[in-house]
């Protein structure tokens, strides 16, 4: 398939041209990462973004060291008075963290 048109390659394959385009773009990253790094295992993602919990950490834990609270109640607590939403997993993968 080296040097194939993505038509041909498509057709040959009885797949849409998109998904050769896809596969060949994947394919290419794999061997350029594997020529600088001899590791064809992909790298940690980056996102580049905060934690949505991030700005609430410092408060979260010192209402988490009060006896007695109810995830639900601190969910509630959360989402009443500041600009996050949160489920119950997200905050339940806090308690727990």
């Amino acid at each position: 398939m080296t040097g194939e048109p993505i038509r041909e390659a498509a057709e040959r394959f009885d797949v849409s041209g998109s998904y050769v385009s896809k596969v060949g773009s994947y394919v290419f990253k794999v061997q350029s990462k594997l020529r600088l790094t001899d590791d064809p295992t992909p790298g940690p993602q980056r996102s580049h973004s905060r934690p949505r919990l991030e700005p609430l950490h410092d408060v979260l834990r010192a209402r988490l060291a009060e006896e007695g609270f109810m995830i639900a109640e601190l969910r509630a607590w959360v989402n009443s008075g500041h600009s996050i939403l949160l489920g119950a997993r997200l905050l339940s993968a806090f308690c727990s963290a």
